[in-house]
Parts: C-alpha cells; sequence; structure tokens
C-alpha cells in the first residue's frame, strides 16, 4: 500500500565456508546482533571477529549495519564504516569474515552500479617477432612517494582526483589490515582500481606457484559484456611484462610501435592499455590487466605510477601471506610426520610381539593346552587393544578441533565426568575428592572438548599413583576476574623437572612405552582452539597439579543472554 515502507527481504551468504556457521542468514525483525559470543543473532567463532562486533537494524526500506566498536572493523564493499546501508549485492565484512547480500524476493533488483564480471579470452600474439620489440617505457617498477599523489594541482578536476586516489591508498590499506581471503581481497582491489581509474576493463591473473601457468582470478566491466564483447589479453604485452618485469602504458596501443605488430591489440581496438606484474622479491605472482577504448580519458602517467604502487602494495602483501602459510603447512606436516613415524614404529613393535603370540597360540592348540592358550591370547588381545588405542589418538591428533558450545555449568561437566570414574578408583583404593565452587555461573561450554580433556587428565592421574592411599581432586573455581579455573590434582610419583618442560609435545610421553604421547597435546590444542591455558604443576615424589583457565571473553561468564 501507498505510504507504508516495505521491509527489505535480504539474506547474509558467507562467500568463503566457516566451520560452525550456517552459510544463509536471512535478516528478520528490526535487529539482528552480530558477533564472536554465543549469544548473538549471527554468531561468528573467529578470533577475528569481536563477541559484540555489529548490529543490523531495519529501518523502513533500508537496512542500516552499526559497527560496535569492534577491534577489526566492519567493511561495506571494502570500505570501513561505522554505520551504513546494505544493499542485494554489497559486500559486508565483519572482522575478516565476508558475507554478501542477497535478495529474498522473487524478483531481485539489481544494483546499478556494480561492476559486471566479464569474459575473457586469452589471445597470444600471432606475429612472433612482435615480441622481440616490446618494449616497457615506464622504466623500474619503483613504488612512487606518497607526495606525487597529493601535490597541489592546478584545477579543480585534478585535485579531486589527487584526493581520490589519496583516499584510495588509504582504502587499500584497511582492507589490507582486514586480511580477508584472497579471492575477496582480489575483486576488492579490483574495485578500488576501478574507483580512481578511468579504466573500461580489468582483469587480475594470478599463479599459485613460480612456474605455473597464469589463471584468470578476477575480469570487471564498467558495461554489461554483450556490449563491450569479451575482455581480450594480448600475449605479446602480458609476457614481455613478466619477463622484463616491468609495467607498461601504452597510450594508444593501436598506433604504438611496440605492439601495432599484434592481432590481439588490432582486433579488439585496444586505445590505452596498463599492464602491470605483481611482483614480490620471490616470484611474480600475477598481473593485473586494464584497458580502455576512450582516446579522451586515456590513461597518463600518474595512472601508471598509482596503479603500479598500488600493485606493489598488494604483491608485497600476498607474498607475505603464501610464505606465512606456506611455512605453518610444513610445520604441521612436520610434526604429523614426525607422529606417523614414531606411531608406524610403536605398531610394528606390538604387531611382532602378537604375531609371537600367534604363533605360540598355534603351537599351544596343537599341544592341547587351554590354560596357557588364554594366557597367550589375553596378552595378544592386549597388542591389538593398544594398537587401535594409538591408530585413534592419532587419527584425533590430526583432525581439526571442532569446538560447539551450549550454555552449561562447569560443575555439573565435572561431577557427571567424575562420576564414572568412582567405582573404578575405589576398587584401586584412590579417593576421588570434588571440591566445586557453589558460586559458578553458567557459562558457554564446549561440553565434549571439556569432557574428552577431564578424562585424559583423571587417567593420567590414575596411572601416576602407584601407592595404596592414591588421592585424586578435581576443583572449579571463578575468580574475581571471572574466569573459570579447573584443576586436576593427584598424589602420585610426579613429573621430573627435566621433563616437565616438554610434557605438551606431541610424542612425549613420561609413561614410556605405556603411553603415545599425543594425549596432553591434544588437550593443549583443544585449550588454544577455544582461547584458554593450561598449565602444570609437579613435584618429583609428590604429585602433579593440571590447571585449565577458561577466560570470561571466551565462555561468556557473568553476560546478559540477549547482546545489548
Amino acid at each position: 500500500m501507498d505510504g507504508i515502507a516495505k521491509t527489505p527481504a535480504i539474506c547474509l551468504r558467507l562467500v568463503q565456508p566457516v566451520e560452525g556457521l550456517e552459510p544463509a542468514h536471512p535478516l528478520g525483525g528490526t535487529t539482528t546482533t552480530v558477533g564472536r559470543h554465543p549469544s548473538n543473532d549471527i554468531s561468528i567463532p573467529v578470533e577475528s571477529v569481536s563477541r559484540f562486533h555489529a548490529r543490523i537494524e531495519q529501518q523502513g526500506d533500508q537496512v542500516l549495519v552499526v559497527d560496535l566498536n569492534s577491534s577489526n572493523g566492519t567493511y561495506v564493499d571494502g570500505t570501513r564504516i561505522e554505520k551504513g546501508y546494505l544493499k542485494p549485492g554489497h559486500t559486508v565484512i565483519f572482522g575478516n569474515v565476508e558475507f554478501r547480500c542477497e535478495s529474498t524476493e522473487p524478483e531481485a533488483e539489481v544494483v546499478e552500479d556494480q561492476f559486471l564480471k566479464t569474459p575473457v579470452r586469452f589471445v597470444e600474439a600471432e606475429n612472433k617477432q612482435s615480441r622481440l620489440i616490446t618494449e616497457a617505457e615506464a622504466g623500474k617498477r619503483e613504488t612512487a612517494p606518497l607526495g606525487a599523489f597529493i601535490e597541489v594541482p592546478t584545477d579543480r578536476d585534478t585535485l579531486a582526483k589527487a584526493y581520490r586516489k589519496l583516499a584510495a591508498l588509504y582504502r587499500l590499506s584497511d582492507i589490507l589490515h582486514a586480511a580477508p581471503e584472497e579471492q575477496q581481497l582480489l575483486e576488492s582491489f579490483m574495485d578500488l582500481i576501478f574507483e580512481v581509474v578511468p579504466a573500461d576493463r580489468g582483469v587480475i591473473l594470478m599463479r599459485d606457484d613460480p612456474d605455473g601457468g597464469l589463471e584468470i582470478r578476477v575480469s570487471r566491466s564498467r558495461e554489461p559484456s554483450d556490449e563491450s564483447g569479451p575482455i581480450a589479453l594480448s600475449g605479446t604485452i602480458i609476457d614481455r611484462c613478466m619477463q622484463e618485469r616491468v609495467a607498461v602504458l601504452s597510450q594508444d596501443a593501436t598506433t604504438d610501435e611496440r605492439f601495432k605488430a599484434a592481432q590481439s591489440v588490432l582486433l579488439h581496438d585496444i586505445r590505452s592499455t596498463i599492464v602491470v606484474p605483481l611482483v614480490s622479491e620471490s616470484a611474480i605472482l600475477g598481473v593485473l590487466h586494464l584497458d580502455t577504448r576512450e582516446c579522451v580519458h586515456a590513461f597518463t602517467d600518474d595512472d601508471l605510477s598509482f596503479v603500479t604502487s598500488l600493485a606493489d602494495d598488494l604483491a608485497l602483501f600476498l607474498d607475505h601471506r603464501r610464505i606465512s602459510a606456506e611455512n605453518q603447512r610444513n610445520q604441521e606436516m612436520a610434526a604429523v610426520g614426525a607422529v606417523i613415524t614414531d606411531l608406524a614404529h610403536s605398531i610394528k613393535n606390538v604387531l611382532l610381539l602378537a604375531e609371537g603370540g600367534i604363533q605360540l597360540m598355534d603351537r599351544l592348540i596343537e599341544e592341547g593346552d587351554l590354560e596357557r592358550i588364554g594366557q597367550s591370547w589375553q596378552l595378544t588381545q592386549k597388542g591389538l587393544g593398544r594398537i587401535s588405542t594409538m591408530v585413534k589418538e592419532m587419527l584425533d591428533y590430526s583432525r581439526a578441533v571442532k569446538v560447539k558450545k551450549t550454555k552449561s555449568n562447569l560443575n555439573d561437566v565435572v561431577r557427571e565426568t567424575c562420576q564414572s570414574f568412582q567405582t573404578e578408583f575405589e576398587n584401586k583404593g584412590i579417593a576421588l575428592n570434588l571440591h566445586l565452587d557453589p558460586k559458578l555461573e553458567n557459562a558457554w561450554l564446549d561440553v565434549k572438548g571439556l569432557e574428552r580433556s577431564l578424562v585424559n587428565v583423571l587417567v593420567n592421574a590414575r596411572e601416576a599413583i602407584n601407592h595404596d592411599h592414591g588421592e585424586i581432586t578435581v576443583a572449579t573455581q571463578m575468580r574475581p576476574s571471572r574466569d573459570l579455573v579447573l584443576s586436576i590434582e593427584d598424589n602420585g610419583v610426579g613429573i621430573p623437572v627435566a621433563k616437565l618442560a616438554r610434557i605438551f609435545f606431541p610424542l612425549f610421553s613420561t609413561k614410556g612405552g605405556q603411553g603415545t604421547g599425543l594425549g596432553l597435546s591434544m588437550i593443549k590444542k583443544w585449550v588454544t582452539a577455544i582461547g584458554g591455558t593450561v598449565n602444570v604443576h609437579s613435584t618429583e615424589g609428590k604429585g602433579t597439579r593440571f590447571v585449565i583457565t577458561l577466560p570470561r571473553e571466551a565462555t561468556g561468564v557473568g553476560e546478559d543472554d540477549t547482546a545489548s
């Protein structure tokens, strides 16, 4: 009806999957809260997202997103905002998690100013001699000083253009600071280029390794593709840029002596072209191609310097990120490889014992000695059970930690877990004491991970007690800071000082051949994943105390169930 504002039907859809987060989130009601805390309407379990990050409000026929002073910011279409409006086609980033705004109406409105993805055709130079005469006039790829973009110009239009470039430099810094996924970063980078440089079409090509081929990652056009046609990339220009590591500006490629022999230039009427290799110190990561058919608004030397400066910053950031990711993968693979090697050796030894037991049983069967057959079978079963345990722990260790939090009470989790050990401990003469803080409040806890860690420590405590007056004490506490503390203390043999520093290392075990050395490593891995800490205090001959601390930021203790 006239006079009544229509509530927009918008859905936020994840661009890249996030473990533990639904891919689509329709915006219903008047207010939607976003943050890492589980009480939010959209709870994002990622550390770059603040606990109460942003609020989305329905205001008549508009949708407003408000940043709640988050640490890493909220971005709409690559721009950091305090407040901003969302429309179908926009992207919104909380921390480094990107969503795309989609209309849920049958006839979704097309955003007019959205740049269009355009098909690309890679055309090799048909005239091979043209490769030899392709020269780059731009010289060495040196980043232009900031002052080159903000010198006082002589006319208003040039002044506006200079300050648009300055603003773009700051925006690129914000985009890199948000550290989005690589594809999202490349898309945002192209958006930035199109806002400042008079390009009609643009393409970013990347390669995954120094010897790999180029792959098209982003293609963009200001016009619908059926009007401008596919973007034709000149193999002549791109090859020369990559070989010489230089940026190229051709103000009229159809008459430029360097490229006029290339049919890929002539056939597609490319008037002005900028091609910049994305170069790091170690490798060429890719190429940025921009072109325009406008003679009046052709690219200038200033455009080349500006685009080259941005491309250098992008390449440096991507190279550092790739090196960091590769180093992390190498460390993880080395750790897993060491674990596999050690376990394979242990399994081989157990299998040899099991094979010996089987051979012994074969002989005892021939002799009809049933009593000794039973004894041998028990030893064989024990060995096979140990292999099963080692393989299971290896699989658990190699998997990524999955955290699923529910509103729970730490005392209840401890009480129920310890109950399952009560009979076993009584039979072994071990007293199990619970000292549970009655003031403990409900908290957002990963109950499964907590139970698994508590069981692991209790088993270690049980095996550390080798006398008849064993005692294990499990205690909970809420500190004045509202951090939750879980401690498990035993009066067993303790851990030597020389071994204490390595207690959480993968494969390190204080039990000799009785342990895999992965149990405490998995506790450390889980506690770190939820933002907590685990410490161990031990005196040889007197006992050991494990302390797991869950900070308030990770549990939400004392906070209302609804975001303010």
